[in-house]
């Protein structure tokens, strides 16, 4: 959690962070990421996960925990707002004597605050000897799994996401707790999954995924923040021999330790974690009991409040929280995802395919935007839809070198720059994609290749734009656009099943582009269906291509208003 790509994710969330990094000379010796977050109207606090981090020696730790404190102590100086405390929880098993002014904090139910009893295995001996360290259940349940053919496999893809949630949140609601929302899973993936950060594991049995777990790599740990397990079939023992799967790849990735992240203490039997742990406990290794989390208190007012506030939201409505296997601690609910410039979209590490997904926002100046809306208002697309008209089978062609003759055109020639074609496009091939949903989840638009010609079957006779790009003009919470690192082969998309992907929430003003060779789709809502009228997603969608495309339904653009029953 002391990482720029956990910074990124939980900045999704509307946490800020600024970096604190002490150095003798050029040599970095210890810091702190720290977390800024709102905590209401004029009012913040300060929240260093799993830090600082010092020198292994105390008489140096010493010297750069004081070096953090003083330059967190500037920024708090120069804050508008009024800073209501410092929240550390560094992997201390043992408080050091230069900790002063520190005290622990009075709840460990809260929000901001991560499990401090944890079961971590050694993953340095060889695969027999951390099979032999588990506890006898342990190793019968894995034996057991493997005797009934449960397999493990790994799978970042959209489909390994829904399957994670769904079997996820039925764990969490059996068990009486509140599931996590959709968007958390999907942005901490998009984060984490392209840096080889983090994955997703299912255990199977007869081609029915069982048990999941979500494993975050950093370093030589590897951590399971979250998972579950169906009622289904519980006598082939699926969630035993996933995590020692989990940890035998985790040891071939040069990990040295798996971190079961929480557990319960076994002096309190009614803990809400214990049925978790007890199955954790089956693992075996070592169990590591860490300070208690660290509050240093800059405004006792400001400090009371936040704790009231938290008490309040703690107490309604009373569902507990759980580690790990169904473990959902309550964050801030995840908005949707913020302006980002074409820069801040990472690239993908497989074959870097990823790399060319863009976004800008906002794309073309709010009176030009404002005029595309009013040229073809909503309630016109409204009426259209009652109609039957089908946008897929309306789409128009514009030759780049013809100035524009509407405002359709007019606004092809405002992406050009972003787009940025190379000199071999001669025109795009534009319409307008409209689609609402119901229900959840389900394809909106199944992934699909931008191509010349359907019918074609010879693989290298197919062209495909050299750049494919969205631009949205309403703001849905469902209907993301979604990229995957697939390309076409003689049997269909390759590799067979994604190995990454990204996801581009609608946006009025936010314009999408990616490579136009790349399988894509749009998905519906993820969770619960709206309330009310559907709320249409519209886009404009816009291939720019090197020749021509051989579709029997193009038109030319010039008789778009007439095609889409616009006048003027």
């Amino acid at each position: 959690m002391q990482s720029s790509a956990w910074a990124q994710f939980r900045s999704l969330s509307g946490c800020e962070h600024f970096a604190v990094t002490v150095k003798d000379g050029d040599a970095i010796v210890g810091g702190a990421l720290v977390g800024r977050w709102n905590s209401g109207p004029g009012r913040c606090f300060y929240y260093v996960q799993e830090g600082p981090v010092l020198p292994s020696d105390e008489a140096g730790a010493a010297e750069v925990f004081d070096a953090v404190l003083a330059s967190i102590e500037r920024h708090r100086q120069a804050e508008a707002a009024t800073v209501s405390h410092l929240r550390i929880e560094p992997r201390w098993q043992r408080l050091p004597d230069f900790v002063r002014g520190f005290r622990p904090s009075a709840s460990s139910d809260d929000r901001f605050s991560e499990p401090r009893q944890t079961l971590c295995i050694d993953l340095r001996p060889g695969e027999d000897e951390i099979l032999a360290q588990m506890k006898p259940k342990g190793r019968y349940n894995v034996r057991v799994a493997r005797k009934h053919g449960v397999t493990v496999v790994r799978d970042n893809s959209y489909q390994g996401l829904v399957d994670f949630m769904r079997i996820q949140r039925c764990t969490t609601l059996r068990k009486g707790m509140q599931p996590m929302q959709p968007g958390y899973f999907r942005q901490l993936l998009a984060e984490l999954v392209p840096r080889g950060q983090a994955s997703l594991y299912f255990a199977e049995h007869r081609g029915r995924r069982l048990a999941t777990a979500l494993v975050v790599n950093f370093g030589r740990r590897a951590t399971y923040l979250f998972g579950g397990s169906l009622q289904a079939q519980r006598r082939v023992m699926a969630p035993s021999l996933l995590h020692f799967e989990i940890m035998r790849r985790a040891k071939a990735a040069g990990c040295e330790w798996y971190d079961l992240w929480g557990v319960a203490p076994p002096d309190k039997p009614d803990h809400a974690w214990q049925q978790i742990s007890e199955f954790k406990r089956k693992m075996g290794g070592v169990e590591v009991r860490l300070v208690p989390t660290l509050d240093y208190v800059y405004d006792a007012a400001a400090y009371d409040r936040f704790r009231v506030a938290e008490c309040e939201r703690a107490a309604a409505p009373p569902k507990p929280h759980a580690p790990a296997s169904g473990r959902e601690r309550p964050k801030r609910h995840s908005p949707q995802v913020p302006e980002r410039s074409a820069s801040s979209v990472p690239a993908v590490h497989a074959d870097r395919v990823l790399a060319g997904v863009k976004l800008f926002e906002p794309a073309i100046p709010r009176r030009e935007f404002d005029a595309l809306r009013y040229a073809i208002p909503e309630s016109h697309i409204r009426g259209l839809l009652q109609e039957g008209f089908r946008f897929y089978q309306t789409t128009f062609w514009y030759p780049l070198d013809r100035p524009p003759e509407n405002v359709f055109e007019d606004i092809v020639q405002k992406l050009r720059p972003l787009a940025q074609p190379s000199k071999d496009v001669i025109g795009v091939e534009w319409w307008f994609s409209v689609t609402q949903t119901e229900s959840t989840p389900q394809w909106l638009l199944p992934c699909h290749f931008d191509r010349s010609d359907l019918d074609e079957q010879d693989v290298r006779k197919i062209r495909h734009p050299e750049t494919a790009s969205v631009l949205f003009l309403s703001s849905v919470p469902y209907g993301e656009l979604v990229i995957t690192d697939q390309v076409l082969g003689d049997k269909g998309p390759l590799p067979p099943q994604p190995r990454d992907m990204r996801f581009v929430s609608p946006k009025a003003n936010r314009y999408a582009t990616f490579p136009g060779q790349l399988y894509h789709g749009v998905i519906g809502r993820m969770w619960r269906p709206a309330k009310g009228e559907p709320r249409l997603r519209i886009a404009m969608a816009v291939n720019w291509w090197t020749q021509r495309p051989e579709a029997a339904y193009l038109q030319d653009s010039r008789g778009c208003m007439t095609a889409l029953h616009l006048h003027g």
